[in-house]
């Protein structure tokens, strides 16, 4: 792979698991409002967790389905497929148990102490049965981010499909899956969620431009990316405004958030060459980003954590939930970045296999 554009998936990664922490930092929906929040705390959260940020997991996506149409051979077969599927176990599939199943001992210990109790309530450990755990640990686990992990095994479990559609339907099965992510009616027809649609529509892209070598090193005129960041800001508060105003217009909603969210990956993307040498050569980007996959793992259930430790430490007022919504993300980010060091440092085995044998040193 081209050195520059590996550096720009490393450092655009690391920047882009911060505004994954800033979408998990949404608090509207987290009770204990004296009273309903008020419109500019409702306008503020909406526009940066559901608007500037939410452009961040699809990049994540496409960017997973190009780097899977580099380790492509020339002639696809099956038995470089099924390597690659015993590969997705170790690097997917069995992180992914490991979080799951942490996330579910660290619950069971926290509801166990009365001070900590009444941070979990969305169920009680004492009253789950056997199908209830089973549920948790597999589909809806504690640390709810690695759903991404879930998907992306989906997805590679039926590469093939998406492989050889991509290269020979080509632009046909692009416009395809777009219009699977668009259509609730395919969806249902199909019996997949929209979320389970845009994972794959953005997948699949970032495999076309892989499979079509794409150049990716290609930069915009400034003048040119500032038009459509500002289109894109604009786009992004008017959809806010709308879904705060008429939150039951989904069709609505649904159209301007896959519009502003297409928009936005290009934005992103393109945006990371107008970042100054000066920072995207810092030594703790460079250091850090060699641990994006363990903050990832680990920011949840500490973000939830902070989040309503700082909401009962301030008491319940609009300004406490602001402070928790931009706080809380950044002590997550830190501390599962501080935890994964550690980890990686003093226990190298089981960071290695918590995450997927993705070590440190094999990110710089």
């Amino acid at each position: 792979m081209n050195p520059e554009v590996s550096k720009k998936i490393r450092i655009l990664s690391f920047l882009l698991m911060a505004m994954i922490c800033l979408i998990h930092g949404y608090n509207l929906n987290q009770g204990g409002w004296l009273a309903a929040p008020p419109f500019w705390i409702s306008f503020l959260e909406t526009f940066i967790s559901d608007g500037v940020c939410r452009s961040a997991v699809p990049l994540f996506f496409a960017v997973s389905g190009f780097l899977a149409a580099k380790s492509v051979p020339e002639q696809f077969n099956f038995s470089w497929y099924f390597q690659l599927l015993k590969k997705k176990v170790k690097t997917l599939l069995v992180p992914y148990l490991i979080v799951s199943l942490s996330g579910i001992v660290l619950v069971v210990g926290l509801q166990l102490i009365p001070y900590t109790e009444s941070f979990f309530v969305s169920y009680s450990v004492k009253n789950l049965s056997i199908s209830n755990w089973i549920t948790i640990f597999l589909i809806s686990p504690v640390p709810y981010p690695i759903w991404f992990v879930r998907f992306l095994f989906i997805y590679f479990t039926i590469f093939p499909f998406i492989y050889l559609s991509t290269k020979y339907l080509k632009l046909v099965y692009i416009l395809f899956v777009l219009y699977l992510w668009v259509s609730f009616v395919m969806q249902s027809k199909l019996h997949i969620s929209k979320m389970e649609a845009e994972g794959l529509f953005f997948f699949s892209l970032g495999l076309f431009i892989g499979i079509e070598k794409i150049d990716l090193t290609i930069k915009a005129k400034k003048v040119y990316w500032m038009t459509l960041f500002v289109g894109w800001l604009i786009w992004i508060a008017f959809r806010s405004q709308h879904l705060i105003f008429h939150p039951f217009a989904h069709a609505q909603n649904h159209f301007h958030l896959i519009g502003f969210t297409l928009l936005g990956v290009v934005v992103l993307w393109l945006g990371y060459d107008f970042l100054p040498n000066s920072f995207t050569f810092q030594k703790w980007i460079a250091e850090g980003s060699a641990y994006t996959i363990g903050i990832f793992l680990f920011h949840e259930p500490a973000l939830t954590i902070c989040k309503k430790l700082i909401i009962r430490i301030l008491g319940g007022s609009d300004w406490s939930f602001l402070i928790s919504y931009f706080l809380s993300p950044m002590l997550a980010f830190l501390i599962a970045l501080v935890f994964s060091k550690g980890l990686a440092k003093k226990f190298p085995a089981i960071y290695s296999l918590t995450t997927g044998n993705r070590r440190p040193e094999k990110s710089t």
